[in-house]
Parts: C-alpha cells; sequence; structure tokens
C-alpha cells in the first residue's frame, strides 16, 4: 500500500502551495487558520 499512497501524496504536496497562494490573496483573514 505505500507505494500507492507515495504519488498521491506527492501530488497532494505539489496542490498545497498554490492552494495556499489563493487563499492568501482571496481570503487573509482565513490563512492562519488554514496553517
Amino acid at each position: 500500500m505505500p507505494l500507492m499512497n507515495k504519488p498521491y501524496a506527492e501530488s497532494c504536496d505539489q496542490n498545497r502551495e498554490p492552494i495556499l497562494e489563493i487563499l492568501r490573496l482571496y481570503l487573509p483573514e482565513r490563512h492562519t487558520l488554514l496553517e
């Protein structure tokens, strides 16, 4: 199972930063709740 989970985890890691950047721009007051 770890081999199946790894690509999924990497995909989430790659997407996490751009999503947080969008949240910083549009929801700056909520950013601290998501960290």
